[in-house]
C-alpha cells in the first residue's frame, strides 16, 4: 500500500499514487489515450495494461489440460486446483504419459491429450478449410475473415480492424514505429513475429513458394503474385495519380508514388549512415548492400 504525501489517500501501487498525485494534485492531462474505450493515462505503462488486460484479455500463462488462460501463475495453479484437481484428495492420480503434467481426473487427462498432443482441431469452418481447438477460436475466425466485420478503429488514421489484438499491433508498428522483432541474419527488425519469419523465409533462405501460372516468374508472398498478375498479365491499372499521367494495379503504390514522388517523402532513414528513402524496401536493400557486407 502507498500513502499520498499531500491528502494521506492510500492507493495500491506505486504507479497508481503517481496516476492520483498527477490527477488530484498537479491538475495533469493524461496524455495516452485507449483507442477502444474512453479510458485515458498519463502513463504509455499505464494504458499498454489496461489494453493487454481490460480488452485483449492477455493471458501468458496457458492451463496444460483445458488450455484455459490466466493472467499470472498463481491464477493457473489455483485453477488447476480448483477445476482439474482431485476435490476428495488433493491428489494428481492421472499422470500424462507424453509430458510432465498429471490430472486430477480421467476426463481432464483425455482434454489435456487431445489439445496438447493429439493437437485436434474439431471445430472445423464451413466456408474455408480452417480448424480450430476451441469454440470461440472459430467464431473469431468467422466473424472477422468471412464476415469482415471489423469493429475496431485506429483514430489517428482511421483503419479498421476486426481484434483489439490487431489495432494494438497496428498502433505499435505503424504509428509507433515498434519494431521488437529483429532478424537474426541481418539489421532487418519487424513490429510482427510472422513478418519476420516470412522475412528469413524469403530473403535468406530465398525461397519462393508462389508459382505464376502464366509465366516462370515465383514468388515469396502470395500478394506479390496476385500483383504480378494484375499488373503484368491483366494490365490493370485502375489506380490514377491526379498529379500527373501515371496509373497503378494497386493503391498502395499510387500512395507510395505520390509520397516519394510528389511529396519527396523520405522517411525512411538508415541508422548507420543517416541516409533517408522514401521507401522501406529500398532502405532495406541500401542495408544489406552498404552496410552488411562491411560486418
Amino acid at each position: 500500500m502507498e500513502a499520498c504525501n499531500v491528502c494521506g489517500k492510500v492507493v495500491t501501487t506505486v504507479s497508481g499514487l503517481r496516476d492520483h498525485v498527477r490527477r488530484v494534485h498537479l491538475n495533469a492531462t493524461p496524455r495516452h489515450r485507449c483507442p477502444a474505450c474512453p479510458y485515458e493515462a498519463y502513463f504509455r505503462a499505464n494504458l499498454l495494461n489496461h489494453m493487454k488486460f481490460g480488452h485483449l484479455c492477455l493471458r501468458p500463462h496457458t492451463c496444460s489440460v483445458c488450455g484455459k488462460k490466466l493472467k499470472s501463475e498463481q491464477s493457473l495453479d489455483h485453477h488447476v486446483s480448483r477445476v482439474h484437481g482431485d476435490k476428495a484428495g488433493g491428489g494428481v492420480p492421472f499422470p500424462c504419459p507424453s509430458c510432465n503434467a498429471a490430472l486430477g481426473t480421467k476426463a481432464s487427462l483425455s482434454l489435456h491429450v487431445r489439445n496438447v498432443h493429439e493437437r485436434r482441431r474439431d471445430f472445423k469452418c464451413h466456408i474455408c478449410e480452417a480448424a480450430f481447438s476451441q469454440k470461440f477460436s472459430l467464431k473469431k475466425h468467422v466473424k472477422t475473415v468471412h464476415e469482415q466485420v471489423r469493429d475496431y478503429n485506429c483514430q489517428q488514421c482511421g483503419s479498421d480492424f476486426g481484434t483489439l489484438d490487431h489495432l494494438t499491433n497496428h498502433v505499435e508498428t505503424v504509428h509507433e514505429n515498434r519494431r521488437n522483432h529483429r532478424c537474426g541474419q541481418c539489421s532487418s527488425s519487424f513490429g510482427y513475429s510472422h513478418t519476420l519469419a516470412r522475412h528469413v523465409k524469403t530473403v535468406h533462405q530465398k525461397r519462393r513458394d508462389f508459382q505464376c501460372d502464366l509465366c516462370d516468374k515465383s514468388f515469396g508472398y502470395l500478394g506479390n503474385l496476385q500483383k504480378h498478375v494484375q499488373g503484368v498479365h491483366e494490365k490493370s491499372r485502375d489506380y490514377k495519380c491526379e498529379l500527373c499521367e501515371y496509373s497503378f494495379f494497386a493503391n498502395t503504390a499510387l500512395r507510395i508514388h505520390i509520397e516519394t514522388v510528389h511529396e519527396k517523402r523520405k522517411d525512411h532513414k538508415c541508422e548507420h549512415c543517416g541516409a533517408s528513402f522514401g521507401q522501406s524496401g529500398v532502405l532495406k536493400r541500401h542495408v544489406v548492400s552498404a552496410h552488411d557486407k562491411k560486418n
